[in-house]
């Protein structure tokens, strides 16, 4: 190797040295570069959040008074009907040949013998029965016209336990037995948010607790409700967890909504005035306490101990160990220790 190679190497070894010192020392003397906030005092809102569906609180079905045949069906899926309005109808023709023979019945009975006591307590007797066949004969006539007995939306799929048995019934010319389920009418305004909401915050909620929700079908639109009532009865969901069916309630003032329409609510379960907050990124755990770092007037951090409240997604509260206006570290915290002198950007 020549003279000036060794010279070069020599150089450049030097300029290695140079930096690395010049590093060190800017190190010590200017610190690690850090972003700072301050503790500040806000009305700290607790909330959680889960998905779900609006859904009818409430399904009135609507069944076959008779035993009979359709002879028309005035209504489809998804009509709005008001109460009284005619639904369908049954064939009368059988239903009015039995008025008439209640008729006669009825006649022929009032026309029985009267001579003795015993002739007319049987005449009496006759009459009785032949009036109430034809009570009831009328009856069945009247009730051949099937009206709604609410108002809502038609809905022929979604009978009050989930069966399809309306599908097939509430058409002209089928046949349907009394009892029968033919439609199901949804109340408009027994519509309601169900959210499935976690085991784990199931606790916290509570019946009159302020609900926003937010549909997938009207984004950019939140309705406020309330928590309607809390179910006892656990679901898994569709990722093996466990979650519990709530009913949030819907203002009556709102855009128009269907069954099955998905979304999420949040439900504030605590509202704590003047809280004092940090973002969850300024506290780092540390054996098993929580700690943030203080920046002092000479930019030297102090590693205080806090303790903790409640939180949010972002926030988290501050009940002690930290004032409002203290500024700390937030953010990058592994590495840093107390007495360390930082720079702040």
């Amino acid at each position: 190797m020549t003279k000036r190679s060794w010279i070069t190497i020599g150089v450049i070894g030097a300029l290695a040295l140079a930096v690395v010192a010049g590093f060190v020392v800017s190190q010590g003397r200017g610190g690690a570069l850090v972003s700072t906030t301050r503790a500040t005092t806000t009305d700290l809102a607790v909330t959680i959040s889960a998905n779900g569906s609006v859904k009818p609180d409430r399904v009135i079905g609507v069944f076959s008074p008779l035993t009979g045949r359709l002879s028309s069906v005035a209504v489809s899926e998804g009509v709005g009907v008001k109460r009284g309005d005619r639904l369908a109808s049954l064939e009368t023709g059988p239903l009015r040949v039995a008025v008439t023979a209640a008729d006669s019945a009825l006649a022929a009975a009032r026309a029985m013998p009267t001579a003795t006591y015993r002739l007319r307590q049987a005449r009496n007797a006759a009459i009785r029965s032949a009036e109430a066949s034809r009570g009831l004969a009328r009856q069945n006539l009247s009730a051949a016209k099937i009206t709604a007995p609410a108002s809502g939306t038609i809905h022929l799929t979604l009978g009050p336990t989930g069966s399809e048995t309306g599908a097939v019934a509430a058409m002209r010319g089928a046949g349907v037995t009394a009892g029968q389920s033919l439609f199901s009418i949804i109340e408009d305004s027994r519509l309601r948010f169900f959210a499935l909401v976690d085991e784990a915050d199931i606790a916290a909620l509570k019946t009159g607790q302020s609900a926003k929700v937010s549909l997938d079908s009207h984004p950019g639109q939140e309705l406020t409700g309330t928590v309607r009532q809390l179910r006892t009865l656990a679901l898994q969901t569709e990722t093996g967890g466990i979650a519990f069916p709530v009913v949030i309630g819907l203002p009556t003032k709102r855009p128009a909504l269907r069954v099955g329409m998905s979304g999420a609510v949040t439900i504030e379960t605590r509202s704590i005035p003047g809280a004092v907050v940090l973002p969850i990124a300024a506290v780092r755990a540390q054996d098993d306490k929580n700690v943030v770092f203080v920046v002092g007037a000479d930019n030297r951090l102090t590693q205080t101990w806090v303790t903790l409240g409640a939180s949010t997604d972002t926030l988290v509260q501050i009940t002690a160990g930290l004032s409002a206006g203290t500024p700390v570290v937030t953010g990058q915290l592994d590495g840093l220790k107390d007495g360390d002198q930082v720079r702040v950007q």
